[in-house]
Parts: structure tokens; C-alpha cells; sequence
């Protein structure tokens, strides 16, 4: 028998979307329709049927033509009574269609705690079907409405649903590094926004026109000044972020460069146009193109493709180190390097016989792939004083920290240089060929230095390439967060994983969690993966504890720890497979193979149907580290199932 015969959830680096984490087991499920009428078939204040009353409408609220429609409505609802069951998870639906004005603070509402919980809000610029996922505390009405309104809603459905895709929260981006060893924001990317030319601005002379869909031409009249300025409509959302790419599909006769203008500033200038041109771009309401007036060209073919890009909250599947990728959870933290790729901004210093460093802005390919690192040539001379010094630096401003710098470079030959947090006490590291992460820890950082001093370098000269530094406040670096010049600091938020109303697929009396895990840092602190049922009463958990390397399997009945067995792992930043398999009275803890500890006594809690990265589903001790699996079964497994689990 497969131990997959007997696994209810199994969560693994895979796909994802916006604030979820998809599980491989179960398939998402839904049970039946739990809405009456959700088409609004039925006509009248009150439609019935034989088994009672549909639908009751506030002031403002009519069902005609199969539609529920809204005329000036303000704070009345449209009511339906209706049967969930506390604890389990529901998806509810809406299709708002037709409005007349902007939907303002519509919304699909529950009673929640004795409040109404706002469930699914319609507070856009457009029509859409609007989804939300909740547990229900055992309500008995379904709320439609409130706000201001006037429109059309139809298709209303509630359905429970069964998944352990994971909830993921963060509200800020984050980067990791992608399969192809790059360091890029993990995202997600939009449909096609197919834009049309809507006008033409200061135009120099020439045409241009749309062949079909975002595919254009553009013609130059063959005389100085012959620019062309189309304003695109991309009908897209001022304040969201977007991915423009421009891509050449045709002859070019001539020369053509072409500028991108938000309405305030150049997203680019001078482009040569001969390759596919990626940026991202803020939408202001205000972008348009401009080939430039001073060239003369013939025709020219390309694509305009607009895409909307989410970054916040977006889990990250990294691939740090080569091989299979595993999931990423971090801590906060704050990028106070306020100039992390713009090595121009730093301060260039030299003394004794140490000249200026000198800087080429853009010089290669940095390890997010673009050419956007910057070169800098050391020469502190043939000195034997650290009074003769050739260095870069950058102090960002605020009170000293503890914390740690972090910076990638390469070289086009081996060469030494100083790396330092305080320029008091500094490190000799070796830049190899190749792009490294270098870090240095300090009690007492504000800055970030490199370059040569005195003869500990065995180079009296250095060439370098440098991109991503960064300064934060921790006794670990994490990874990387962009800052383009924000002096008070770019903050990445913290990761947080849960999943909650999942009580069929955890069985209480007995079962097996087990994962494949690393930690990021023997830092001090506890760092747990549970089963709960959302407090840290009941809880089948296991745990990084605050001594380097432990380990510990903790069950806790109505509070109390029945269970509570350490363990030592051969180091905790290694992957390491751990299997906790729990019954009453039969316990048993598996690592990498070996059992380490059984317990024969000890009552099992019951109403767990939490599935968190911290102790209880509150956020307590969240768990900050690798994950390459995590599963749960609903049976207890043998002694051979669970050596061959974590082997």
C-alpha cells in the first residue's frame, strides 16, 4: 500500500496565485448549492417557493428579469435564510453586471460575532465577479448589500468548500531567485490589456497605425523632426502596477528610437529598437510613446503588450542553491541602503596613496538578469598603511543598528578586498568570476564600505562588479529587497501561512505530520509548523527552539504539554525530513530516517482543523524557513511507513 492511500494533505512547492498557496491533495471540492434562487428567477418582494421564502428586499431592491437590481440603494440589504454549519469553510460568489453609476461599498455580508463581516466587497471601476472564502461561525442569514448602489447583481452563490491550499499573507512584494538562478520578485502576471491609440501628441510629421489588436505600424515622412507621439489607452487602473513590453516584428530601414512617457517622466528614452524592451511601470492615467522626431525611418512593425503584475502577497517558490525548489517564509525586514543598486549615489574615498574610485554605471549582466551592475576600479596604491585606502561607501542615515550588510559582486579575475559595517572593523573577502552573496554582521552598523586598505588585500588594485546591497536590521541576511532611493527604508513584510476550517481532512484521534524543512538561522527564537484548532491549547506542533541545532515534537491537550520530546539535529539550516506520528497513548518521532523518541502515554486533543506556520494559527512563534514538503495523514503509520516517509 502507497503511503499516498492514506495522506489527506500534501502541500509542496507548486502553483500559486495571489494570497494562495495551492496543495497538491485534496482536489478543491465543493459541496451543494446553498442559495435559493441565486439566479433570481422569481419575481416579487418576497419569491417563494413551496418550501418557504427566497429572497427578502430592503427599500430600493427590485427582482426583474432574472436579475436583482438596485436603484439608489443606501444601507438596506436583501436577506436569505440559510443553515451553515459553524467551523466549516464556504466560497461565496457575486456577479455584479450593468451599472448605471460605480459600484460604491456594495457588499456580500454575514453575521460574524454578533457584526456583520464584509465578505466581498464591489468597490472598483467595473463590472466583475466578486469571491470570497470564510468559516462560518454557524450564522443563519445571508446579507446582500449595504453601502450605496445602484446596479445589477446576479448569479449569487454560496458553496461549502474543501481545500488545503494555503493562505498566504505578506501585503508587500518580495523577491527570490527563480529556476533559472536569477533574483526576481516572485509575481503574477495579467491577461493581456490590448491597448488602442487614442491620440496623437505633438506630432512631428509621419503615421502610425493599429493593424490588429497590439500589433502597430509606424511610417517617418523621411524628414528631420518627423516624431511621432501616440497616446496609448491600455484601460487599465491608475496606481496598479504593470509589465510593458515592446517587441519589434518588422523590417526597420533607417534608425528609430523610441521613448515611453507617463506623463510626468521617462520610463525610458533612446531605445534603439532593434530588441524586445521590457520595464515596469505605475500606471498615472497619463502614458504614452514617442518615436523620436530627430531620426528619419521607414516602416517599422511591433507589439505593445500591457499586463497587470500582483506582487503583494504572492508566495515565493525559491530555488536558492540549485535543485528543487522549496517555499520561502521570512521575517520583516527593513532595506535601509536607501541607493541598493545605484553605486553612483555612494560616496567615492581615497587617502594616502589611494586614488578615487572610479565607477561605470550599467557595465553587465547583474543576477536579476538585466544589465543594471555597476563596475568600480580600486587602486589604493603600493601602500603598507591603512592610512593609504581606496573605497566606496554608503551611511544610511539613521541611529547605529545591529544588523547585518549583504552585497553580490564578481570579478573578471580573483582579487581580495576589505568588506565593512562600521569602517573599524572590516573583512578580507575573495571575488571569484562568478556573482556571490557576501554578508558581515555588526553590533553597532550604519553603513556599508568595500574597496582596499593598507596591505591586507593582496591586490594593490581591484576591478568589481557590485548590485543588490543591503543593510537590515537582524542577526541574518534575507533576501534581497530593491531600494531605488528611499531613504527611510523599503520594507518586505513577513510571510504568513495558514489554513483554517479544515477539520475533515485532520483527524484529531490520530495521524502523521510530516515535513521537510530548513531553517534559515539558529537565531534565538522559536520558529513552529502545527495542527491546532486556532489557539495554542490544542496543538500537535513541531518546532526550532532558541538553542542552536534543537528540535523539539510538542502535543498539548487543553494546554497542557502531554507530549514534549528534544532533539538535536546535525545541523538545522540542512534540510531535514521530520515525521510526528500521533495517537493516545502512541507516539512516535522519526528524522532523516531514524526514529528518535516514542511516547506511550498521553491523550490526544480534539477539534483540530487548523494547518498553520506558527504554534496555533494566531501568529505565535511564526515559522520562518525552508519548506520542501509538508503532509499530513489521517491514520497513525507504522515504524517501517515512517522510516520510508523520512528517508
Amino acid at each position: 500500500m502507497s503511503l499516498l492511500d492514506d495522506v489527506s494533505i500534501v502541500v509542496t512547492p507548486n502553483g500559486y496565485k495571489a494570497g494562495e498557496l495551492y496543495a497538491v491533495i485534496p482536489v478543491p471540492t465543493y459541496g451543494a448549492e446553498e442559495v435559493s434562487d441565486g439566479n433570481f428567477l422569481l419575481t416579487g418582494t418576497q419569491a417563494q417557493n413551496t418550501t418557504g421564502t427566497y429572497w427578502t428586499t430592503g427599500t430600493g431592491w427590485t427582482i426583474s428579469g432574472g436579475n436583482l437590481i438596485a436603484t439608489s440603494v443606501t444601507n438596506q440589504f436583501v436577506t436569505q435564510s440559510f443553515n451553515f454549519t459553524s467551523g466549516k469553510r464556504y466560497k461565496a460568489s457575486f456577479t455584479v453586471t450593468g451599472t448605471s453609476s460605480l459600484p460604491n461599498n456594495t457588499s456580500l455580508r454575514l453575521p460574524y460575532d454578533g457584526v456583520f463581516e464584509n465578505i466581498a466587497y464591489v468597490n472598483k471601476d467595473s463590472d466583475g465577479v466578486y469571491t470570497h472564502e470564510f468559516i462560518s461561525d454557524g450564522s443563519t442569514n445571508l446579507y446582500l448589500g449595504y453601502g450605496s448602489f445602484t446596479g445589477t447583481i446576479d448569479n449569487v452563490s454560496v458553496k461549502e468548500y474543501t481545500s488545503a491550499d494555503m493562505d498566504v499573507t505578506r501585503a508587500t512584494a518580495a523577491t527570490r531567485v527563480d529556476e533559472n538562478g536569477l533574483v526576481n520578485y516572485a509575481e503574477v502576471i495579467g491577461g493581456e490589456e490590448v491597448p488602442s491609440i487614442i491620440g496623437i501628441l505633438n506630432a512631428g510629421g509621419g503615421t502610425i497605425t493599429q493593424i490588429s489588436g497590439n500589433s502597430y505600424s509606424s511610417t517617418s515622412d523621411g524628414t528631420s523632426g518627423s516624431g511621432i507621439r501616440p497616446k496609448f489607452d491600455f484601460n487599465i487602473t491608475a496606481g496598479k502596477r504593470y509589465k510593458l513590453t515592446i517587441t519589434p516584428t518588422g523590417t526597420i530601414s533607417g534608425t528609430i528610437n523610441f521613448d515611453f512617457y507617463d506623463g510626468s517622466s521617462y520610463l525610458f528614452q533612446n531605445y534603439d529598437f532593434t530588441t524586445t524592451k521590457e520595464i515596469y511601470f505605475i500606471d498615472n492615467g497619463s502614458v504614452f510613446g514617442a518615436f523620436d522626431g530627430a531620426k528619419t525611418y521607414d516602416v517599422s512593425s511591433f507589439t505593445v503588450s500591457v499586463k497587470e503584475v500582483t506582487r503583494d502577497n504572492v508566495p515565493r517558490i525559491d530555488y536558492t542553491g540549485g535543485g528543487c525548489p522549496h517555499i520561502l517564509a521570512e521575517p520583516m525586514r527593513t532595506n535601509l541602503i536607501p541607493y541598493s543598486e545605484d553605486f553612483s549615489q555612494w560616496s567615492k574615498l581615497n587617502g594616502g596613496t589611494g586614488v578615487l574610485p572610479v565607477l561605470t554605471s550599467d557595465d553587465v549582466i547583474s543576477p536579476d538578469g538585466t544589465q543594471n551592475a555597476d563596475k568600480i576600479v580600486f587602486n589604493k596604491g603600493a601602500s603598507s598603511s591603512n592610512s593609504d585606502y581606496s573605497l566606496i561607501r554608503l551611511d544610511y542615515g539613521g541611529a547605529d543598528i545591529d544588523g547585518v550588510s549583504s552585497i553580490y559582486l564578481k570579478s573578471d579575475i580573483a582579487v581580495d578586498i576589505e568588506i565593512s559595517s562600521d569602517d573599524i572593523n572590516y573583512t578580507i573577502i575573495n571575488i571569484t568570476t562568478e556573482w556571490q552573496r557576501f554578508t558581515v554582521s555588526d553590533a553597532t552598523t550604519d553603513r556599508l564600505s568595500m574597496g582596499l586598505r593598507g596591505t591586507d588585500p593582496s591586490n594593490d588594485t581591484a576591478t568589481i562588479y557590485a548590485w543588490g546591497a543591503q543593510l537590515e536590521e537582524g542577526s541574518y541576511a534575507t533576501s534581497y529587497i530593491p531600494n531605488f532611493g528611499t531613504a527611510a527604508g523599503v520594507t518586505r513584510n513577513q510571510d504568513i501561512f495558514t489554513r483554517d476550517g479544515i477539520g475533515s481532512l485532520i483527524n484529531s484521534t490520530e495521524g502523521v505530520l510530516f515535513v521537510e524543512i530548513a531553517a534559515l538561522a539558529n537565531d534565538g527564537t522559536y520558529r513552529e509548523i502545527s495542527l491546532n484548532d486556532g489557539t495554542t491549547n490544542n496543538v500537535v506542533e513541531i518546532r526550532y527552539t532558541p538553542l542552536d541545532n534543537q528540535f523539539q515534537f510538542i502535543m498539548r491537550n487543553a494546554g497542557a504539554a502531554d507530549v514534549a520530546e528534544t532533539i538535536t539535529l546535525s545541523n538545522a539550516l540542512d534540510f531535514n525530513k521530520i515525521a510526528f506520528s500521533y495517537k493516545s497513548n502512541d507516539y512516535k518521532m522519526y528524522v532523516n530516517g531514524v526514529p528518535v523518541a516514542t511516547y506511550t502515554s498521553g491523550s490526544m486533543p480534539s477539534g483540530l482543523d487548523t494547518l498553520s506556520l506558527d504554534w496555533g494559527g494566531n501568529g505565535t512563534n511564526p515559522f520562518f524557513g525552508k519548506v520542501k514538503q509538508l503532509q499530513v495523514f489521517k491514520t497513525a503509520l507504522s515504524p517501517t511507513q515512517l522510516a520510508a516517509l523520512t528517508s
